[in-house]
C-alpha cells in the first residue's frame, strides 16, 4: 500500500512540475498530426535524469560554467526530452549550495 502511495505522489509531483510542458506539446502536436498522443502520467513508463551527449547540436555554443540538466519521459505513444537550466542560489550561512530549476530552454518530442 505504501508502494502504491509513493507512486500515485510521484505522479502527481511529475504532472505538477512538467504538466503545463506535457499540455503544451500535446496541443501543439494535435494541430499538426493527426496520430493520437497522450502525455498524462498514467501514460508514462519511465522517466529519469539523463545525459544528453549532443545538446550543443540543438541549443548551439553553450555558455561555460552553464550547468543543463535533461531529463527524459518515456510515454506509450512518445518520448519527450527536456532540458532546464540550474542556476545556483546562494543563501547565508548555508555551506551547500541549492539549486533551482528556472525554465526550459529546449523541448524534443519524438512520437513513437
Amino acid at each position: 500500500m505504501e508502494k502504491v502511495a509513493e507512486h500515485i505522489n510521484e505522479m502527481q509531483r511529475i504532472h505538477e512540475e512538467y504538466g503545463a510542458i506535457f499540455d503544451h506539446l500535446f496541443r501543439q502536436h494535435q494541430k499538426s498530426c493527426k496520430q493520437p498522443i497522450d502525455l498524462s502520467p498514467g501514460d508514462l513508463l519511465y522517466y529519469g535524469g539523463v545525459e544528453w551527449l549532443n545538446i550543443s547540436d540543438f541549443l548551439g555554443k553553450i555558455k561555460k560554467g552553464l550547468e543543463l540538466h535533461a531529463m527524459c519521459f518515456v510515454f506509450k505513444s512518445a518520448v519527450v526530452f527536456l532540458c532546464k537550466e540550474r542556476l545556483r542560489q546562494k543563501k547565508k550561512l548555508m555551506v551547500c549550495r541549492n539549486y533551482k530549476t528556472l525554465y526550459l530552454i529546449y523541448k524534443l518530442y519524438k512520437p513513437t
